[in-house]
């Protein structure tokens, strides 16, 4: 949500400084398998600053 509005501040960077953009995702999985949900405002603002979207899982060792 801090992000949100500054996508124009975001794509200047961009092209004044030649970078990309990359948003991650980092879920801890304890127990049950959670759910990953991106509404569509969240998929627009990736996309209007043409960001790649990098999800890792990381999951306890199952013991026996």
């Amino acid at each position: 949500n801090k992000l949100h509005n500054k996508s124009s501040i975001i794509n200047e960077i961009k092209k004044a400084y030649s970078v990309e953009c990359k948003l991650s995702i980092v879920v801890k999985i304890e127990g049950n398998s959670p759910a990953l949900y991106m509404d569509k405002d969240i998929i627009k603002f990736a996309a209007s600053i043409e960001a790649e979207l990098d999800v890792d899982l990381y999951t306890n060792p199952y013991e026996n």
